[in-house]
């Protein structure tokens, strides 16, 4: 069930090439954490790679990672989502706000070196929806900032009665290298 998960979100992003005036982009974020599943707000990471097509949309494929989601020393999460992005292309100026909304898998991990263990006896993963939005600015013309805001929902416990609230929300800034 994974692997044909992870499979097809790698087609999806093989499916959706770039035509040649796309941007592509690989960024990298680091931020906190809070909401239903957390208890205080702790560390957040994300990774990100994808591009813009000529016009407001694109699609992404990212990787994030939640520390300590039900207080100090407990589980982390981690999320792989396949988002599509829409969002103006402003012309003139350096920033370009985005919306995204996607899926993925949402596991959680008992050890930080487990978070690229997809199928194992430690990691249990559940489909997660993702939506969120952010800004992107240009500081050079490979070279810029991303900041972003992701609410990420476990849907597994979508009809559940129970006082779990299954989401948080990942705030995240970093760099963004376009090519």
């Amino acid at each position: 069930m994974i692997r044909r998960s992870l499979l097809l979100c790698g087609l999806v992003l093989t499916l959706a090439a770039a035509p040649a005036a796309a941007q592509g982009f690989l960024s990298a974020t680091v931020g906190r954490a809070m909401g239903g599943l957390m208890n205080p707000a702790d560390l957040s990471a994300g990774g990100s790679l994808g591009f813009w097509s000529k016009k407001s949309l694109g699609v992404e494929g990212d990787l994030g990672f939640v520390r300590n989601i039900a207080g100090p020393k407990s589980l982390n999460a981690r999320t792989i989502c396949v988002d599509v992005l829409f969002g103006p292309r402003i012309k003139k100026g350096a920033w370009r706000p985005f919306g995204l909304i996607g899926g993925g898998l949402l596991g959680a991990v008992t050890q930080v070196s487990d978070v690229f263990q997809f199928s194992s006896s430690k990691v249990e993963n559940h489909f997660a929806l993702q939506a969120g939005g952010g800004v992107d600015g240009r500081l050079m013309k490979h070279l810029g900032v991303r900041i972003d805001v992701r609410y990420v929902r476990d849907l597994n416990f979508i009809a559940s009665p129970s006082l779990v609230k299954p989401f948080f929300i990942r705030f995240g800034a970093g760099l963004a290298f376009r090519f």
